[in-house]
């Protein structure tokens, strides 16, 4: 495997509880009083957008 699909595969979306970066996200969103109702389409967002950085580096 290439380095590029090695970290690909490192970064495949495991869910959010078995990643633990989605509990770290919920808690920056709550800290600065996010919307609860928006919480799960902002983490979403945010882990999509990691993976995209990940991938682009």
């Amino acid at each position: 495997m290439d380095r590029a699909a090695e970290r690909h595969h490192r970064l495949e979306p495991r869910g959010l509880g078995q990643s633990g970066h989605g509990a770290k996200i919920r808690r920056l969103l709550a800290k600065y009083d996010y919307p609860p109702d928006l919480e799960d389409a902002a983490v979403e967002l945010v882990l999509q957008q990691a993976q995209q950085y990940a991938l682009a580096a």
